[in-house]
């Protein structure tokens, strides 16, 4: 891929280089920078397929400042004195010199329409779908066209006539679009990454030989939605040997046994080359067994080392001796709505399975269980093994671990959650801030307060009383306005406190009074030594 964007960036430079020569094609004249200019739109959808909307940007932007710069550095060469043996200074700076407004009209046309180009062409992978080369020519339409229209208006409105300009260079721009089609498929989007030599020749023998290439059919990709899947970036392979499949044995008297079962099946990321495993909480939790298959195939004995209950992240070590192949971490901060990433899980064949996805979204998550995340990650389409899956961007970096399916998404917890808390969870199990006061129940917002619809038999909302059915209204004579207020309130308190719970049953208000708890003194969060 870096060949790719290298020969984007290039076809850029080469072509303003060569824009000032005109050639006559038939009854049109373009610059003869024009057919090399139109190639970059193709290259351009190539590096979108690959890196996706925002690395596309990110190229875009890179290439417009090496041609400002090449623009810049040009003038001021031509305007810096010469020698007198120098006698090519006409030539030099006619071939190099540009008028302000026509450097001016090609870098604004050239940002305007590449922008638009990425846009488009993200949008039709996300919502259509279909053949590659039909997105390459519906973006290449669209943004060579606003190429054309810009430019030529910009530069030479009032000095030239504008119309044959704008359709001559555009019939142009469009048939290079055509004899270029093959590049998109010539660097495929594999489950591995293309050794970079091989995805070099395979560029400049597109570039050679385009007119004459057979598009060769797309690589198979798993598609869970043809409207929203996208193709597996090469994302996955660089995170899928970090990726881990998880088993464990939990015995049947603790108390997550009956809510979270007692065998459970999932994923994890390596996280450090000592052997740290990243998973979501609720696998291992109170675990007396934990097995760890390997993306090579071995299967190791791990050990549970914390538990962080606010997040639900699940901390685990391999056997120590070895060097194990760790994802990079990421930030999940700067995610937003619209970013393309992977989720790469361990599918049934024992075998990392990724999947190309979309960021939905990045909000609050208020759960029924006594669980919020200010800031969750959501993605689809959905993960089959979504269970403490890596989420991760274009480059393989892990942006959060997957851990829970909801109607049509997957929510993911941020891994900026993990670096405050990683020594601790190390040293004693648990992250070193105050516990969250725990009351064991399972709630959801109802009319007029929050209704009830379970007790934890370990908790104590159980021992006081509390039921299904009942709606709490009030905590410590404060008005509960739905869940997220209610836990706030909650665990404003802290745990081992009391607390009065103003409750509505039967057709009139009861007062129920409990003591909260600390949920690492219930539940085992870490393997016995």
């Amino acid at each position: 891929m870096i060949l790719a964007i290298a020969l984007y960036v290039a076809c850029e430079l080469i072509a303003n280089v060569t824009a000032a020569k005109p050639v006559l094609l038939g009854p049109v004249v373009v610059p003869a920078g024009v057919f090399v200019y139109a190639v970059t739109f193709t290259l351009l959808d190539l590096v979108n397929e690959r890196l996706g909307r925002a690395g596309a940007r990110r190229v875009i932007l890179a290439a417009f400042c090496a041609n400002l710069l090449l623009a810049v550095y040009a003038q001021l060469t031509v305007w810096a004195p010469a020698p007198a043996f120098f006698d090519a200074q006409p030539a030099f700076a006619r071939v190099l010199g540009s008028t302000p407004r026509i450097v001016a009209a090609s870098l604004l046309a050239y940002l305007a329409s590449s922008l638009v180009d990425a846009e488009i062409f993200a949008w039709w992978r996300v919502r259509i779908g279909g053949f590659r080369w039909l997105r390459v020519l519906a973006s290449n339409a669209v943004s060579t066209a606003l190429d054309s229209v810009l430019f030529v208006t910009l530069a030479f409105l009032g000095v030239l006539p504008i119309a044959p300009l704008v359709v001559g260079q555009y019939l142009v721009k469009m048939a290079v679009t055509v004899v270029s089609l093959p590049l998109i498929y010539l660097i495929r989007a594999p489950r591995a990454e293309a050794g970079l030599p091989r995805a070099g020749v395979a560029l400049g023998l597109g570039l050679v030989l385009a007119g004459s290439a057979v598009a060769a059919p797309q690589a198979p990709t798993l598609r869970l939605d043809p409207r929203t899947a996208q193709e597996v970036p090469t994302a996955v392979a660089r995170v899928s040997p970090a990726v881990v499949g998880i088993r464990s044995a939990v015995p049947r008297d603790r108390p997550s046994a009956a809510t979270l079962g007692v065998e459970r099946v999932g994923s994890g990321v390596l996280v450090d080359p000592d052997g740290l495993v990243l998973t979501a909480g609720y696998l291992v939790l109170e675990a007396s067994a934990v097995e760890v298959l390997l993306s090579d195939g071995r299967t190791l004995e791990a050990r549970v080392v914390g538990h962080d209950f606010e997040s639900g992240l699940g901390l685990l070590r391999l056997p120590a001796g070895g060097r194990y192949p760790a994802a990079p971490l990421g930030r999940a901060d700067p995610v937003a709505a619209g970013q393309p990433v992977a989720v790469v899980g361990m599918g049934d064949a024992h075998r990392p399975v990724g999947i190309a996805a979309a960021v939905t979204g990045a909000r609050r998550f208020v759960a029924y269980w006594e669980y919020m995340l200010e800031r969750a990650l959501f993605v689809a389409p959905q993960h089959p093994a979504f269970g403490g899956a890596a989420l991760v961007d274009a480059d393989g970096a892990l942006l959060g671990i997957v851990s829970l399916k909801l109607e049509r998404e997957n929510l993911a917890i941020p891994i900026d959650l993990f670096p405050p808390v990683r020594e601790a969870l190390l040293a004693h199990g648990r992250p070193p801030r105050p516990p969250r006061p725990w009351l064991g129940v399972r709630a959801v917002a109802g009319a007029g307060g929050v209704a009830i619809i379970g007790v934890a038999a370990a908790g104590p909302a159980q021992a006081a009383g509390l039921g299904h059915g009942d709606v709490v209204v009030r905590v410590n004579g404060e008005r509960v306005a739905d869940l997220e207020d209610f836990y706030r309130k909650v665990w404003r308190t802290a745990a081992g406190s009391e607390l009065q719970l103003t409750v509505y049953r039967e057709g009139r208000l009861d007062t129920v009074t409990l003591r909260s708890k600390d949920r690492y003194s219930i539940f085992r969060y870490r393997s016995v030594p």
